[in-house]
């Protein structure tokens, strides 16, 4: 009995089988790549600005920038203030050096008015309130402006959290869209074997002897479109990762930890299960109304 083959699946049916898979593989690699990344990304950002703030110091003609008088008057004033740990000026090349990767042009750089700043960094342990620090700045330094990066870092927690949703969202898009391709296509493998699933149980195969034939070959083509996707991604992540730092500059501080791995190795594994339980699925529901 079991010496009697299924005819062979149709060759366009197979290749359908392993470009879905493959695409899904793909697809949902690098939209789980993409979302690890945007979460490290703000992770990063907001830790580097956890104990920092910037004052700015202004001047209401902009041909008469504040001096270095201006400058080292304002760090006593603020190394002053209860809670401060350090203070220093970002020289006006450090400030270039953080525009070039979004402007590009170095000769850009160096015509723009750039503003005079002061890095401030704040006592972990008793770290001072806004509120304070802007006060006090106001009463001793009226043309400095304190930012708190609390607005950018708000922001940008709620742009990683959108974009993490928008990822996942696509992510389970891409999973039931595979489902039903998969689904629709075992039902066609089973339709173009009826007749020999027909004499396999007239002569007493058991359903799970037929539901293991579609299986094999399901399982297969998962593994052909599994492995061709995950080529796929690595190779699309490593050119994103050696030319994308000229698109993105954030690029530059991509990385992905063992937990983010582990994730990703479950694409694959993932689809090649998915594949052959939607396939025995449908191959127990046709088999069962077999008389």
């Amino acid at each position: 009995m079991t010496s009697i083959p299924l005819r062979s699946e149709n060759r366009v049916m197979s290749a359908l089988s392993v470009l879905v898979i493959g695409v899904m593989v793909a697809l949902g690699t690098l939209v789980l790549v993409g979302a690890a990344a945007v979460r490290h990304v703000d992770l990063e950002w907001r830790h580097a600005l956890a104990d920092r703030w910037t004052v700015e110091l202004e001047t209401a003609d902009p041909a008469h920038p504040p001096g270095q008088p201006d400058i080292e008057q304002a760090i006593l004033v603020l190394r002053a203030i209860p809670g401060i740990a350090d203070v220093r000026s970002i020289g006006h090349d450090e400030v270039r050096a953080l525009l070039q990767p979004w402007l590009r042009d170095p000769a850009l750089t160096a015509e723009l008015p750039l503003p005079v700043l002061i890095d401030i960094r704040l006592d972990p342990q008793t770290p001072p309130q806004p509120a304070m620090v802007t006060r006090e700045i106001s009463t001793k330094l009226p043309n400095a402006k304190l930012d708190d990066h609390g607005a950018w870092t708000r922001d940008l927690l709620r742009i990683a959290q959108t974009g993490e949703a928008l990822g996942l969202a696509f992510f389970i898009a891409i999973v039931l869209t595979t489902t039903f391709t998969i689904a629709a296509t075992a039902r066609a493998h089973l339709a173009v074997n009826r007749t020999e699933i027909a004499l396999l149980h007239s002569i007493g195969a058991t359903d799970r002897y037929i539901v293991r034939q579609f299986q094999a070959g399901a399982l297969r083509s998962a593994l052909i479109g599994a492995f061709s996707g995950g080529v796929v991604a690595v190779a699309v992540l490593i050119a994103f990762i050696q030319k994308g730092s000229a698109v993105a500059p954030f690029v530059s501080q991509f990385r992905l930890d063992r937990i983010d791995l582990a994730i990703l190795a479950c694409v694959p594994v993932g689809a090649i299960l998915l594949t052959t339980s939607v396939a025995g699925l449908a191959a127990r529901s046709s088999v069962r109304r077999l008389p």
